[in-house]
């Protein structure tokens, strides 16, 4: 039987890290403490013979990689300047800033989906959704080694996003939860054996399809409602796109979370998902 889900490991050092090894950092953990978290999920191995059935998928487990890389196994370090510099710009200039409940002590991070071709033994081409996490205050020379692979699996085994993708966004905003509640034990010569590394989302990344595809948004670039952050429109009207004056339309009436929620969705999209609260509660 054809795998079908794929974990590609670059030749970077950022990924060469041995099973064991992670294993052996997060054993003292309070919770989850594998490096390779298996998600059951609905599936479609009709090619297998299989139809649609539910099978474990592999998910990078962000705490035990967290651990990993601020560990002096790697030692990914962020500097309370940087840090500062940071929360200082963000409560200047954007209006999430000053009430996230993680600001000054929280360290950033960022989550990026996309989907990528590539040729398969066969020469047959595959399309691959990714979803990848980066720390945004840590940036070495090649960007390659500050991407991590979260999980990736091919879209022709997708049954649709919502009954496929979302029990994986969901593992995934859990651990995401737990980084930004408990955080992860400071490891090192002469550390407070209580001082904890906590962290937030403060970037979600990808282009306009994957967000109306991972979000369920009912707002397309192909819709007259074109826009899922404020009531700009594809054809003529008050809130015309292609009206750039300063007094137009869509100008200082971006939705709120709550607006967001009853006109941009689907129609049956589960709307208590944590990594929707996630994107546009923590941001």
């Amino acid at each position: 039987m054809v795998p079908f889900f794929h974990i590609y490991w670059p030749k970077d050092i950022s990924l060469q890290f041995h099973y064991l090894e992670l294993r052996s950092l997060t054993s003292k953990l309070p919770w989850k403490s594998k490096a390779i978290h298996n998600v059951k999920t609905l599936v479609d191995l009709t090619e297998e013979g299989l139809g649609q059935c539910e099978q474990p998928v592999a998910v990078l487990n962000i705490c035990s990689l967290l651990t990993f890389l601020f560990s002096d196994k790697f030692g990914v370090k962020i500097s309370e300047r940087a840090l500062a510099e940071f929360w200082d710009h963000a409560c200047s200039h954007y209006t999430w800033g000053p009430n996230h409940p993680g600001a000054q002590t929280h360290i950033p991070l960022g989550v990026y989906g996309d989907s990528a071709r590539y040729t398969n033994q066969a020469g047959f081409q595959e399309k691959l959704l990714c979803i990848t996490l980066n720390l945004p205050l840590w940036a070495p020379r090649s960007v390659r080694s500050s991407r991590f692979l979260v999980f990736s699996i091919r879209e022709s085994l997708m049954v649709d996003y919502v009954h496929t993708v979302w029990p994986i966004y969901s593992y995934i905003a859990s651990a995401l939860n737990e980084l930004f509640q408990s955080g992860i034990p400071v490891k090192g010569i002469g550390c407070n054996p209580e001082a904890r590394l906590r962290f937030t989302v403060t970037e979600l990344r990808g282009d306009w399809a994957f967000h109306c595809d991972a979000l369920q948004l009912n707002r397309r670039w192909s819709s007259n409602n074109c826009c899922f952050k404020c009531p700009a429109t594809l054809t003529s009207g008050p809130f015309r796109y292609t009206d750039f004056e300063d007094n137009a339309g869509w100008v200082g009436n971006e939705f709120s979370h709550v607006q967001f929620l009853n006109l941009c969705l689907k129609p049956g999209a589960i709307y208590d998902l944590v990594l929707l609260d996630l994107v546009f509660r923590i941001l």
